[in-house]
């Protein structure tokens, strides 16, 4: 098809192109602004093994640290595991007092954001409606995880092994003004775009120009 053709369809369906790029503009900047706010939920975990506990002998000490750094990191991979894990997720759900209804094993599991940071420290992040239930869950993050540990330590594992939680930060998510012009541009013109090609394809353009 020339170019000259969608241009001459272009200039005849002015007004229904533009039309559409404005209805659909305003609808997502509102729609965006109208969306109840989301609090994003941060905690960071970690763990380490006390100097003195590392192997002292003289067959080991030049090891010690190895070991030491190979066991933190093995034990933060079984952190993240269980964190990702919907059984211990529905468990802090449940010590957290909140609502776990209709959830799914998969949105158990891809519930918490987990990411490494180094090899022995994970940050653990949340987003949810409730500013006092991402509180409340982040918190019990604390004491299940902890208590897990304390589970393994009775049975002879990472006796050695501390583990260190940081403070809990909530902070509220509200959509920006930037980012609700940014996303209403893109939609109209995306959607503007479709239905041209849609017109120029019903109805063909020489046709048109008759």
């Amino acid at each position: 098809m020339d170019l000259d053709l969608y241009v001459t369809l272009l200039r005849r369906h002015l007004t229904l192109y533009l039309g559409v790029f404005c209805l659909t503009f305003l609808s997502i900047v509102l729609l965006s602004f109208n969306q109840k706010p989301r609090f994003e939920g941060s905690l960071f975990l970690s763990v380490a093994q006390a100097p003195q506990s590392a192997p002292t002998s003289a067959d080991f000490y030049e090891y010690g640290e190895f070991y030491s750094l190979q066991g933190s990191g093995f034990l933060s991979d079984y952190l993240a595991s269980w964190l990702k894990d919907p059984a211990t997720v529905n468990t802090i759900l449940v010590e957290a007092r909140a609502s776990s209804a209709n959830q799914t094993i998969r949105s158990l599991s891809r519930m918490l954001e987990i990411k490494s940071q180094g090899r022995l420290g994970l940050q653990v992040m949340l987003n949810r409606l409730d500013e006092q239930e991402v509180n409340r869950i982040l918190t019990a993050i604390k004491s299940v995880v902890t208590a897990r540990l304390e589970t393994l330590q009775s049975q002879g594992f990472y006796k050695d092994f501390s583990l260190i939680t940081g403070d809990v930060l909530v902070t509220k998510n509200s959509q920006s003004l930037p980012f609700a012009l940014g996303l209403g541009l893109t939609s109209g013109i995306f959607i503007t775009i479709f239905i041209f090609l849609i017109t120029a394809s019903v109805a063909p353009v020489k046709q048109q120009l008759t």
